[in-house]
């Protein structure tokens, strides 16, 4: 068997809405960030959300908001570079030669995954090769994905709209949707990194039903077990945690804690020790409030954040970081007590968790706004009861606040998250809910659409009895409802560009989920023989109806490859027994299709 990684040999073509534009030119200059241009005009970009393109108007693809020059003017470089992809074991036939160059979702060029990182305080600054901003203070950091490999130079101009032009020449065999395996919504049940979850604390993993399929697990992280000292961890807690998981192939969303209502404190006793100011509230049961505007605090707060990073940052056990720590519940308030967390503090957390981490999503509880610039997801505890409303009257309701924000494609990048209403979970899908009369109440798969959501906790669904009859039915279409489903709806096999007695094979690919994949994710096509080939850039694929085409080139024109290719779905980050299935074919997800062999 060999593999053959491609990784510049597919031509993306995402729908306008993000940033992927019509007409190709040659890009030889940069900006003074390094962005490839071929005008000043190329040097432009969206001051809230850098990862949205600048359409003709100057107006960022997402609305809302005007383009602005990105520091400077555009001038002459050398362009990007070209390597060969080269197989893992010898082929029958050579294979092609391929350039390496790609695109970040925002259209940049790129030739890497860190070309498409960007400083995450001041767009306009640079990446150095130590993923530090130019200007300093800051981590780079990649909201866009991967580098998605392309044919082709990055387009510059974005269309009113984008459909797939074809891409090879010398057709042979063209499969439309109606000819391949259809969409199978339950095959993808319990595909990783999406749905609902439950903490095995409260239900331990072996009694828990499973009704529901389910890939993560959900952990309160209380501050004082890691953090012992000055700049001194005991990671045992944690990592017990995050091995429980993995045992199970089931990746660990995280929320550090450090004032839980009517349980206790969980701040370090060396920071009380050394003076730390502990305030008492009766609210919720009661408690201790630490002085979030002590500069000790600060501190153990740079230092954790720092080490959490460099230790775990990326790590595969990880599915995502609530950001946590701060307020009741690590929900970022102290209700009411307004003024107990400076803004200052807010924004000074935020940063340190930009600079620790760049692979694993971070969230937070509301839409806090350097948390929104530095790509941060959301999470919203109280799921389905004030998440949405018209009424301006209760603006402060979740998604309403998201939209006076300014920051509701978030999700493109961040990941959206939270809790199914603890109260309501044994109701929220019941007939009578949501009550027509309670404005309190929402709809879940409304709430889902709205918000973009990935996962939610859920602890009824998992503890007995659970969910019977038409009310599990309902929650588990709800629970597959949420995140990503990706579906095979074009396959075109023709003569190859490169090598006689070959072909090229271009499969298109369709979202059919609210949300994108948050982590690498790529299209492996196996032939029956044990010849594979691979391409980067499925994750790129990000709102509902988007599409993206891959190019395969040098696909023998056998018997033995064609008349049974697999598709199928390959991330670093999915655990081996869990891997990302689509949406279709077999029961592993996995899209099996015959093509006719060339004349």
């Amino acid at each position: 068997m060999f593999r053959i990684e491609a990784l510049a040999l597919s031509l993306l073509l995402f729908s306008s809405s993000f940033g992927l534009k019509g007409q190709t030119r040659k890009l030889s200059s940069t900006c003074p960030n390094g962005e490839s241009c071929v005008s000043d005009e190329d040097c432009k970009f969206c001051t809230k959300a850098p990862y949205q393109s600048c359409d003709f108007n100057s107006e960022c693809s997402g609305g809302g908001n005007k383009c602005r020059y990105n520091s400077g003017s555009c001038s002459t470089s050398s362009g990007p570079t070209s390597t060969t992809a080269a197989p893992t074991s010898a082929p029958t036939a050579s294979p092609p030669t391929a350039t390496s160059s790609g695109v970040c979702q925002d259209g940049r060029i790129c030739t890497s995954d860190s070309d498409c990182k960007v400083c995450t305080k001041d767009s306009s600054q640079a990446c150095t090769a130590d993923n530090q901003c130019s200007g300093g203070g800051n981590k780079c950091r990649a909201p866009l994905h991967s580098c998605a490999p392309s044919s082709t130079a990055a387009p510059t101009q974005a269309p009113a709209s984008l459909t797939s032009a074809p891409t090879t020449t010398g057709v042979y065999q063209v499969l439309n949707e109606q000819d391949l395996p259809p969409y199978n919504y339950d095959v993808s049940a319990g595909n990783p990194l999406k749905g609902f979850l439950t903490n095995p604390l409260w239900t331990p993993h072996a009694n828990q039903i499973n009704t529901i399929p389910t890939s993560m697990d959900y952990y309160y992280i209380e501050w004082d077990t890691t953090m012992i000292g000055p700049n001194t961890f005991d990671w045992t807690h944690l990592d017990s945690r995050l091995n429980q998981s993995a045992e199970v192939n089931r990746h660990a969303i995280i929320r550090f804690i450090l004032d839980y209502p009517n349980k206790g404190s969980y701040v370090p006793q060396y920071l009380i020790d050394n003076g730390l100011q502990m305030t008492p509230y009766t609210d919720f049961g009661g408690g201790e409030s630490p002085d979030y505007s002590s500069s000790l605090l600060l501190e153990a707060f740079e230092e954790f954040i720092l080490a959490l990073g460099a230790r775990y940052d990326g790590d595969q056990r990880l599915g995502f970081v609530q950001v946590g720590l701060l307020g009741f519940w690590g929900e970022w308030h102290t209700y009411p007590h307004s003024d107990w967390i400076p803004a200052a503090t807010k924004d000074a957390v935020v940063s340190y968790f930009s600079q620790a981490f760049s692979q694993t999503p971070l969230q937070v509880r509301n839409p806090w706004t350097s948390a929104m610039q530095a790509g941060f997801g959301l999470h919203d505890d109280s799921f389905v009861y004030s998440t949405l409303s018209d009424n301006p009257d209760l603006a402060w309701f979740f998604w309403p606040s998201v939209v006076n924000s300014g920051f509701t494609d978030f999700w493109q990048q961040g990941t959206m998250g939270g809790e199914l209403r603890p109260e309501l979970q044994s109701t929220a899908f019941s007939e009578g809910f949501p009550d027509p009369n309670n404005d309190y109440e929402q709809d879940f798969d409304l709430c889902v659409s709205t918000t973009r959501a990935t996962y939610m906790l859920n602890y009824y669904a998992f503890a007995t009895p659970g969910y019977e009859g038409n009310e599990l039915t309902r929650a588990q279409n709800s629970a597959n409802g949420m995140g990503y489903h990706f579906q095979v709806t074009t396959a075109t096999v023709s003569s190859s560009s490169t090598l006689e007695e070959a072909n090229d094979i271009e499969i298109e690919i369709t979202q059919k989920g609210v949300a994108p994949f948050y982590y690498p994710l790529s299209l492996k096509l196996s032939c029956n023989d044990g010849v594979e080939f691979q391409l980067e850039g499925v994750d790129g694929i990000v709102a509902e109806g988007s599409k993206a085409s891959f190019v395969f080139q040098g696909v023998p024109s056998t018997p033995a490859c064609l008349e049974l290719i697999q598709l199928s779905l390959v991330s670093s980050h999915a655990y081996a027994n869990n891997p990302v299935r689509f949406s279709q074919g077999n029961t592993n997800g996995v899209v099996e299709i015959t093509f006719e062999i060339p004349p």
